[in-house]
């Protein structure tokens, strides 16, 4: 991943060991969703890339489903932490926002972005997109939008938005607007396409296991980085709300996003 302005998190060991053990996965319904749109128009499954792909948390879903998968990130660390022994998958470290000069023009049947959108210059990406993708091939987006969870403890919901979330939400607005929107208002490349309803997934959290995955969110990261005293206020909270007992849990709901697009069989880019 490669966030454009922003020093960049997903370098940073920490946060990548921190991602890959407390970002969530994304639901099985999604590549389900995923591989029986494309039945519906008839496309390939030869090949998938999957942009910004990070610790590959979606590209091996996609293995299931595809003759290859191509994980594509510009960092090298955080691709090393996919999985081994993937037969079909190949990782590969390139600039996203970059011409794929690796790929030929036609020769993709789904490019996929994963909660990576908000990083990339977009115009210069669709056109990207477009080229490297065949006619009748996919353009898919999903994202887990952690910040529009609810949970049902009312006293460890009232710590996740008035101390997890608000003071991130008044210093960086900008940045957790574009993470709470998801792909609300994302940017639809083709006439045909479709945007899925939500898939909700429930976890059950501890304190620090709830503060860990809050911490995936590179902004987030960030404002702890920035602010030590942050992170010791949430868990001053916490300790309050379970009296000291590190392994009480709650249960949260989290929604993820699906949009996918399909490139015309006879499109002229």
């Amino acid at each position: 991943m490669n966030p454009v302005g922003t020093e960049n998190p997903h370098n940073n060991k920490h946060f990548i060991d921190i991602y890959e053990t407390f970002r969530p996965d994304y639901p099985k319904e999604i590549f389900y969703s995923i591989y029986h749109f494309m039945m519906d128009v008839r496309a390939n499954f030869d090949l998938a890339m999957d942009v910004c792909a990070g610790a590959a948390k979606a590209s091996k879903p996609l293995c299931t489903y595809f003759k290859q998968v191509i994980a594509l990130d510009s960092s090298e660390d955080f691709l090393s932490r996919g999985p081994d022994g993937v037969p079909n998958l190949i990782y590969q470290v390139a600039d996203c926002s970059r011409p794929l000069t690796f790929l030929r023009s036609q020769s993709v049947d789904l490019v996929n972005v994963a909660s990576a959108l908000r990083f990339l210059e977009r115009r210069r990406f669709y056109c990207e997109v477009d080229r490297v993708l065949k006619p009748g091939g996919c353009f898919s987006l999903m994202c887990v939008t952690i910040p529009r969870l609810t949970c049902a403890d009312g006293g460890a919901y009232t710590i996740i938005k008035q101390k997890l979330l608000k003071d991130v939400f008044e210093k960086h607005r900008r940045r957790m607007e574009q993470i709470y929107s998801g792909l609300d208002n994302c940017d639809i490349m083709y006439p045909y396409y479709k945007k899925f309803p939500p898939i909700y997934r429930e976890m059950t959290l501890t304190s620090e296991s709830c503060i860990q995955m809050f911490l995936t969110i590179d902004v987030i990261y960030d404002h702890a980085r920035d602010h030590p005293d942050y992170l010791d206020s949430v868990r001053r909270s916490f300790f309050d709300w379970n009296q000291g007992n590190q392994l009480k849990t709650f249960t949260v709901t989290i929604p993820s996003q699906l949009v996918i697009m399909h490139k015309p069989w006879q499109h002229r880019g």
